[in-house]
């Protein structure tokens, strides 16, 4: 059997309902948004935007100058230690103009009929090689290590991504590489 009073309140919800009231605990408003909360809300997003991105860019650029650098001074022991398991001299030959360099003694590592190279322009790098001077007489853009991995000059390559300047050392002495 029904209760009456059960069934008076299940169809003055259902009326309510019918006519727009909504939500309870809403005031009779619908759900959903109206212009001017999407407005606020797009204005607060575009302002976080206006703040986040140029420190997004910065912090990739400053990414990249780190890696471009990373990628240098490990290219510079690797040709050393080819040099020392082949017995043979590799030159490491730097190109200012071109933004790269190469080693013309090393294969490639994907094709052996080509030869060792890096071009520093394309991505991941982005990079621009401003300057790459080794010796103390007459400067030169290429370092070689001998069949015992020692080099024949010390120098710097100078690289810059952005604003973001590294300086790959090569110190003269020890051999030593590090990056500034």
């Amino acid at each position: 059997m029904v209760n009456r009073a059960d069934d008076t309140r299940g169809l003055a919800r259902l009326r309510c309902a019918s006519k727009g009231g909504g939500v309870a605990g809403r005031g009779g408003r619908s759900g959903g948004f109206n212009l001017l909360e999407l407005i606020m809300v797009m204005a607060i997003i575009s302002t976080i935007s206006i703040l986040a991105i140029p420190r997004y860019i910065d912090a990739t650029m400053r990414y990249r100058a780190d890696l471009t650098a990373q990628r240098i001074a490990a290219d510079l022991a690797y040709a050393r230690s080819v040099a020392q398991r082949t017995n043979q001299n590799v030159a490491v030959q730097f190109s200012v103009a071109a933004d790269g360099y190469e080693m013309p003694a090393v294969a490639h590592m994907d094709d052996s009929q080509k030869r060792y190279g890096v071009d520093l322009t394309v991505t991941p790098y982005g990079a621009d090689v401003t300057s790459a001077a080794f010796g103390s007489g007459p400067v030169s853009d290429t370092v070689t290590f001998d069949v015992f991995g020692d080099h024949d000059a010390g120098g710097v390559v100078v690289i810059l991504v952005g604003k973001h300047k590294r300086s790959i050392l090569l110190d003269a002495s020890t051999g030593s590489i590090t990056i500034q």
